[in-house]
């Protein structure tokens, strides 16, 4: 039931490797905690009833891993993710994305996306631009096809499209 970071935390936040703070109902992280946690390695924000991504999440330079699943969550295009320069897996999974930001190929270090259950038609033209991609979970969308473009992801290990219309 944290509404907001405790206090307490603060003097802490340069030791915090990974921060949970799932199911609780607070819809903004105070951008001065997120600066003093400078070895913030993990974020999840998981079951909040997000409609949007935290702005003080783009702060976040040494993050590797951001959980974003299950919430509301509509766009990523005013989250700056393009901000955090060593985001590796991304998990936007349970939520209402139609499509992904023009800035996503900017994310060089990203291996992990999970996309899945969300309300993708289509394949977003920028995962094939995404090349550092190993894991790619599309589950459950209403994707129809695969473009040729997926040819790109040499170093794609892991494919899930499970649960969508492709034939």
């Amino acid at each position: 039931s944290l509404r907001t970071i405790p206090v307490v935390l603060y003097p802490h936040g340069d030791a915090i490797v990974s921060l949970n703070l799932s199911r609780n109902p607070m819809l903004e992280i105070p951008l001065d905690f997120i600066q003093v946690c400078t070895t913030l390695r993990e974020l999840r924000l998981s079951h909040m009833a997000m409609k949007k991504v935290p702005q003080s999440v783009r702060h976040c330079q040494t993050l590797h891993r951001l959980d974003l699943s299950c919430n509301r969550i509509a766009d990523l295009d005013d989250a700056g993710l393009d901000y955090i320069p060593e985001l590796r897996s991304l998990k936007v999974q349970n939520n209402r994305i139609e499509k992904l930001p023009w800035y996503f190929p900017r994310l060089h270090k990203l291996r992990d996306l999970n996309i899945s259950n969300n309300k993708f038609r289509h394949l977003p033209a920028v995962v094939p631009e995404i090349t550092s991609l190993v894991d790619l979970d599309l589950s459950f969308n209403t994707i129809g096809e695969l473009p040729d473009e997926i040819g790109q992801l040499h170093a794609l290990e892991r494919l899930i499209i499970v649960g969508n219309r492709v034939q």
